[in-house]
């Protein structure tokens, strides 16, 4: 898919992960130096500079002093991922979701991780909890669907793009996959409505994709 309109490339505070970006936890600035929440936030900062290793001594730190410090065991996940270190990253969701039952951005990045390690099913689990904790959350939605999808479970996939592209309406990504994942049910009429709302928003659609679509149904006239 080639797109007109591109994501941003990885900012400061950003880590991009599997196409979408999460924010590092960050606290409150005013801190007393060396507390927890002091080594949370320079553990952020040195993150945000690229600084991984700095920065899980850091967070290492803050969990020594306050193990139940659930968005210091999330940062350190992040920065985890960003290295490869999957196993490592889940543990340190797993241990922040353990503490904070609600963290629902703890669950989504822990689905990144076991799709990354192939484990799919488990990271539909993971998806659809960051979405119980978070019911508004589009990107999440979105990811589930991707989950489904790749497992071949069109119709859940489908639902999931939906719910997606109806809470970020902006978002091509998701009319694009859900175009994709209509063709593949064989919805064709569906495949291009979600075909014109992405191009309306500057997709510039596959054109392989599109002479396959055009293969099993001429292309309608898009509704006024």
């Amino acid at each position: 898919m080639t797109a007109t309109k591109t994501r941003g490339q990885m900012a400061f505070g950003l880590v991009l992960v599997a196409g979408l970006a999460i924010t590092l936890a960050a606290p409150p600035a005013a801190l007393a130096a060396d507390s927890p929440s002091e080594l949370n936030k320079k553990g952020v900062e040195l993150g945000r500079k690229g600084k991984f290793d700095k920065a899980l001594e850091a967070f290492q730190k803050a969990i020594e002093l306050a193990p139940d410090f659930a968005e210091a065991h999330f940062n350190m996940g992040v920065v985890l991922g960003n290295q490869k270190k999957n196993d490592e990253a889940l543990e340190a969701y797993e241990k922040a979701v353990k503490i904070k039952p609600e963290y629902s951005e703890a669950y989504y990045q822990m689905g990144h991780a076991l799709v990354t390690q192939g484990k799919l099913p488990a990271a539909v689990g993971s998806f659809e909890k960051a979405i119980e904790t978070k019911p508004e959350w589009a990107e999440a939605h979105f990811a589930l669907g991707n989950s489904y999808a790749a497992q071949k479970e069109l119709e859940p996939a489908i639902k999931c793009y939906r719910e997606a592209v109806r809470l970020a309406p902006e978002n091509t990504d998701a009319f694009f996959r859900l175009a994709v994942t209509l063709y593949g049910a064989e919805q064709y009429a569906e495949s291009w409505d979600a075909v014109h709302e992405a191009q309306a928003l500057d997709l510039d659609v596959n054109p392989a994709f599109l002479d396959a679509l055009r293969g099993e149904m001429p292309e309608p006239e898009e509704k006024e």
